[in-house]
C-alpha cells in the first residue's frame, strides 16, 4: 500500500513539474509575459514622455503665434537676422 502512495505521489509530482515548465517556458509562458509586461512599461513610459514634449512644444508655438516679441526673437536667434539699423558682432569662441 505504501508503494502505491510513493508511486502516486511522484507520478503528481512529475505532472505538477511537467505543467509548471510548460506554463513558464512555453512561447506564451510566463517568462514573455514578463518580458512584454516590462516592454508595455517602457512604452508607456515613452507615450508620457512624449506627450509631454508635445504639449511644450505646442505652448511654444502658441507663445510665438501670439507675441510679436517672440517672433523677433526667434528670428534673430535662429535666423541671424537684424533691423536695417543694427550691426552684427560675432564673436569667436576659441
Amino acid at each position: 500500500m505504501k508503494k502505491k502512495a510513493n508511486i502516486f505521489k511522484i507520478i503528481v509530482y512529475t505532472v505538477v513539474m511537467i505543467i509548471s515548465a510548460y506554463l513558464i517556458f512555453n512561447s506564451n509562458g510566463l517568462i514573455k509575459y514578463l518580458s512584454l509586461r516590462s516592454e508595455i512599461s517602457e512604452l508607456e513610459t515613452h507615450i508620457k514622455n512624449t506627450e509631454e514634449d508635445l504639449t511644450k512644444i505646442e505652448q511654444k508655438i502658441e507663445m510665438i503665434k501670439s507675441n510679436r516679441d517672440s517672433i523677433e526673437k526667434l528670428a534673430r536667434e535662429k535666423f541671424n537676422m537684424k533691423s536695417k539699423n543694427e550691426s552684427v558682432i560675432i564673436i569667436n569662441e576659441n
